[in-house]
């Protein structure tokens, strides 16, 4: 009867043990399983795109890019996208110039542009962007949201707070200048209408134009 306690204990031990084992083994398995998946999910990708194209696609994303053109200039920044959101860090170098740091932030239709080393930027209501040419006067203050880069994009976890405006900065609202603008040259354009004389009316149009 010893001998058979003794076997009936060395079989019971023995698949309690197997038992642990087996778990433990699932158990790292479903953790390999999520790990992998998780990986995939977070799995960088790289396309040429622009800001904007980004932007307008939506979804949650952080797209880094580092550029240097013919010339040894260097553009490089950090994007982080979420619904029709964006934050992006950049920085500019110039070769023989100057080290240029901006924030841009782009929420409710309103762009934010700010000096990282100054606690003063400027604003303006997207909305009133009409035209190509107000587009590269609005990126010369700013990075060209619509010049494409190679950029390497992943998932990231959206932290609401990165969208905030910050409140120690002091913004100007280019707005109503824009505005301004739009209005002289419409007058302008009107008047080079009204121009009976077929060769006044072009040299008017194309004065315009070259503003």
């Amino acid at each position: 009867m010893k001998w058979l306690a003794i076997v009936v204990a060395v079989i019971v031990i023995g698949a309690g043990g197997y038992f642990i084992f087996s778990n433990n083994n699932d158990e790292s398995s479903s953790n390999e399983t999520t790990s992998t998946s998780e990986s995939t999910n977070n799995e960088a990708t790289k396309e040429l795109a622009s800001i904007n194209k980004l932007l307008e696609r939506g979804g949650n994303a952080k797209c880094t890019y580092d550029y240097t053109d013919d010339d040894g200039n260097r553009s490089s920044g950090t994007a982080y996208f979420s619904d029709q959101r964006m934050f992006g860090d950049f920085t500019t170098a110039q070769v023989g110039g100057m080290t240029l740091q901006s924030n841009v932030l782009n929420v409710d239709k309103t762009q934010y542009v700010w000096d990282k080393d100054k606690k003063e930027g400027y604003k303006l209501d997207l909305s009133v962007i009409k035209s190509q040419d107000e587009k590269e006067n609005q990126s010369n203050n700013s990075v060209d949201q619509d010049k494409e880069f190679d950029f390497t994009c992943v998932s990231w976890s959206v932290d609401d707070s990165v969208f905030d405006v910050p409140s120690d900065v002091n913004f100007i609202d280019n707005t109503a200048a824009i505005e301004s603008v739009q209005q002289s040259t419409e007058t302008l354009q009107n008047a080079c209408a009204s121009i009976t004389d077929p060769a006044q009316k072009t040299a008017c149009e194309q004065a315009v134009s070259a503003q």
